[in-house]
């Protein structure tokens, strides 16, 4: 599970591996942080984490699917 402190402190490009999806080669699905996470003074509970997963997909890890991923 990633915190928000943890989210504050990622490098760029560095990696997650999430907690049930399995890729062809049986090993976790894997994403890199593609750029810098954004956090709000009116929401402190929240963050949002820029990730790409393969060569074109992008989204986001958030404070909903922060369980589902951990740090390398």
């Amino acid at each position: 599970m990633i915190t928000i402190s943890q989210a504050i402190e990622v490098k760029y490009r560095q990696e997650f591996h999430h907690v049930a999806l399995k890729g062809g080669d049986k090993n976790p699905v894997r994403c890199r942080a593609n750029g810098k996470c954004k956090t709000w003074v009116t929401r402190p509970g929240e963050f949002r984490l820029p990730v790409k997963y393969g060569l074109y997909q992008c989204f986001y890890i958030t404070e909903k699917n922060a369980s589902e991923w951990n740090l390398v």
